[in-house]
């Protein structure tokens, strides 16, 4: 059997038909007609805001229209949220920045301590 590639996002429907479930009394219940639906997901891209594969200045432009109130039907929220906090802001888009730049993303430097 070939294995079809599917796009994230896309929804497979069917019927399962003619099975049985066997209970602990080996009584056979039929399942008829069972539906199903299948969302295909492909695994995350830190920083690959707008899903096309890819981590470069798109996806920071798509994190600031996300910001703005403008975001695109294939946003991906979750890895938009690069310093994963659970919300969408600058901080994130600088986060892709340095992902470009330095191939992961930089931490923040620890606040200097007053000196003794």
């Amino acid at each position: 059997m070939t294995p079809i590639a599917y796009s994230t996002g896309t929804k497979l429907t069917g019927i399962i038909k003619n099975i049985e479930f066997n209970t602990q009394e080996n009584q056979k219940i039929p399942l008829v007609n069972t539906s199903f639906v299948i969302t295909i997901k492909t695994p995350l891209i830190p920083g690959d805001a707008n899903g096309d594969g890819n981590v470069n200045i798109s996806d920071a432009v798509a994190i600031v229209n996300y910001i703005l109130g403008n975001a695109s039907s294939n946003f991906v929220f979750e890895a938009a949220d690069v310093n994963g906090d659970r919300k969408i802001t600058i901080s994130d888009a600088v986060g892709i920045v340095n992902i470009i730049l330095n191939g992961s993303e930089a931490t923040v430097a620890p606040a200097l301590s007053k000196p003794e």
